[in-house]
């Protein structure tokens, strides 16, 4: 099962390229180590894209400090990567699209929650598509098309009795759908990769730190559960911080639980939620 982060085929290219057709930036968004830049630079780099990561730190401040010069001096076609982390380019961004409305101006790539950064929302909004990258789906790992629901609404669904995957949807579940964890052979790497991951994960989200201190996931799965009830309903937001500190701070880091729960593995998302 294991294979080159680079050697997956995602299902959404086909929707990027249609979207460069017809839009002056698109941004791919979602998890991170999701593989967004891998699809970047192969759908961008066969069109003759440039590509840029604010990753890098002396690409970071360049942009940050002078971003009306940053953007004027891209080429025709870039990628940005990691645009969250410029918020003072977006403007500007929005000043390039609208000299000249060319389809496929940029590519745009994000970490989840780049859609809550308003500066992106105010200067790109009718401006920009937006593609929601999720991790592999079983069929990218297999290099298989999904048939199910066209078959399901052909009617050619035909039924009968099968062998059960056993052993082998047990595997499927725990290996997850990240690039990179899958690159690993042996279980207790990829393991080990999860565990890693989510512990970046929890210390960069910095309002997190204090409700779940490196290594003590397990130890809030209560409190946990508690703030997510309180939040499932809009109208009991305001009751969650009226009960203290705790409460207040669960609030506030449940609605980022996307982090915690729908990225991780099936094994972790029942073990954490």
């Amino acid at each position: 099962m294991a294979r080159s982060a680079r050697s997956f085929p995602r299902f959404l290219a086909p929707r990027l390229r249609e979207a460069l057709a017809d839009t002056p930036a698109v941004l791919i968004h979602g998890p991170r180590q999701s593989g967004k830049t891998t699809l970047a630079r192969d759908v961008g780099g066969a069109r003759g894209y440039r590509y840029v990561s604010f990753d890098d730190e002396a690409v970071r401040r360049a942009a940050a400090n002078d971003p009306v010069g940053f953007v004027q001096a891209l080429p025709l076609k870039s990628i940005l990567d990691e645009v969250q982390r410029v918020p003072e380019i977006f403007t500007s961004l929005k000043v390039a699209i609208d000299r000249g409305t060319t389809p496929g101006r940029f590519i745009l790539t994000g970490s989840t929650n780049v859609l809550l950064v308003p500066t992106l929302a105010d200067s790109l909004a009718g401006r920009m598509g937006v593609l929601r990258l999720h991790p592999l789906a079983q069929c990218e790992i297999a290099d298989a098309r999904p048939r199910f629901i066209d078959t399901l609404f052909r009617g050619a669904f035909k039924t009968g009795i099968a062998d059960r995957l056993g052993p082998d949807l047990a595997e499927r579940i725990v290996a997850g759908g990240y690039p990179a964890a899958l690159a690993r052979q042996r279980h207790p790497r990829r393991a080990a990769w999860y565990r890693d991951y989510v512990e970046t994960q929890v210390q960069r989200a910095g309002h997190l730190v204090d409700v779940l201190p490196a290594g003590t996931l397990g130890a809030y799965r209560g409190q946990f559960d508690l703030g997510i009830r309180q939040l499932h309903g809009i109208g009991n937001f305001q009751h969650g911080v009226r009960h203290g500190r705790l409460s207040w701070r669960l609030s506030y880091a449940v609605p980022n639980h996307d982090i915690l729960f729908r990225n991780l593995p099936i094994r972790c998302r029942r073990r954490f939620g």
